[in-house]
């Protein structure tokens, strides 16, 4: 037998992950390990490997430490094990490799170029509109004022629609002034208002689509108050002739189900699902959707729910209005076109950069 070598502090035992025996951080020969290209019984000879450091200690195997491995199910006292081995100088990082309990963060080419597209898609379309309202405001602006100055009391006819038949409604040139009015000031902000926030929910829903296509088996995630997946009946499982249709079917009433719930919890679910950093963008968010369902369902009048939903972002007390006016709807797209950047930067931190270089 071999004789052992008298082992130099610091050292500390731990049980090999293979074999169960106890072994010192600093001894041991390296199992096989495809992932290192070490051999047993093989110290490694680049210049900036340490194996040849590593003393003999029996018949004992390597403990292997997680580097750029999340730890998920592993107890606390592993946990600190690992993160100890880890800090330590003399063991040696290159032959680490991860136990079964960790989740392998991997790049994942395809679904951070799919992210990439849907992020500026969204922006587009949210600059869009800017673009719009910028050319049709001034537009606008001239029409109100021809109306302003008219001193006519007729009431003139304007075609509107009707299910049955073609018909008119009289407006007098004072009305049609106020119509201006209203639109310019506040009326056409809301109604873009409530359309950038859908695109933006369907923009969020296709993220999420999208991870779930690539990851399916992480469709299980849950978050307290998230309603569970939608199980699949023996009907339409049997009935089913493309089994990816049926798929992409139960992941786009997952998402349907996800965003019927307030932002703040789909937020959570999104930021969990794909490991999303929250950002301080979030909470502008949560109160521009709060303002778009005052729009939507109170005449723009802040209610407790308003409150709520908005939290320290609220732009009023219960019963004040909340105007949604050419400031507010261009800074609102402004922060809506922040949170998609945020999501698109940490999905790139983790899963690579979707840009085209």
């Amino acid at each position: 037998m071999q004789e052992r070598r008298r082992l130099r502090p610091p050292f500390f035992m731990v049980k090999g992950y293979d074999s169960g025996r106890l072994l010192p951080a600093r001894s041991g020969l390296s199992l096989p390990d495809p992932d290192s290209c070490h051999s047993c019984g093989t110290v490694c000879s680049t210049p900036s490997c340490n194996m040849d450091r590593i003393t003999r200690y029996g018949d004992a195997s390597c403990f292997f430490c997680p580097v750029i491995f999340s730890l998920r199910v592993v107890p606390a006292s592993k946990q600190s094990l690992a993160e100890h081995v880890i800090r330590h100088p003399d063991v040696m990082r290159q032959n680490c490799r991860p136990k079964t309990e960790l989740n392998l963060i991997m790049p994942n080419e395809a679904f951070a170029k799919r992210i990439y597209s849907l992020q500026n898609k969204i922006v587009r379309e949210l600059n869009n509109a800017h673009i719009f309202l910028e050319q049709a405001q001034p537009l606008l602006i001239e029409a109100k004022a021809k109306y302003e100055n008219s001193k006519s009391k007729v009431d003139r006819r304007y075609y509107v629609p009707s299910i049955e038949r073609r018909k008119f409604a009289k407006r007098t040139d004072a009305e049609l002034k106020d119509i201006y009015s209203h639109y310019t000031s506040n009326g056409l902000f809301e109604a873009f208002l409530v359309n950038s926030v859908s695109q933006f929910e369907s923009f969020l829903g296709d993220v999420i689509i999208e991870f779930l296509t690539h990851y399916p088996l992480r469709i299980t995630e849950t978050v307290q108050g998230m309603p569970a997946c939608p199980n699949i009946s023996p009907k339409d499982l049997v009935a089913a002739t493309d089994k990816d249709e049926l798929i992409q079917r139960v992941f786009s009433d997952h998402a349907g189900n996800v965003f019927r719930q307030r932002p703040s919890l789909y937020m959570t679910y999104l930021a969990k699902l794909l490991s999303v950093k929250s950002d301080p963008s979030f909470s502008d968010y949560y109160e521009v959707c709060a303002t778009r369902d005052l729009v939507v369902h109170n005449n723009g009048i802040a209610n407790a729910l308003y409150v709520e939903k908005a939290g320290t972002k609220a732009r009023g007390a219960v019963g004040e209005k909340t105007p949604v006016d050419q400031d507010y709807y261009y800074e609102a797209l402004a922060k809506l076109k922040k949170v998609s950047g945020a999501i698109k930067r940490d999905i790139e931190k983790k899963y690579g950069r979707g840009e085209e270089v």
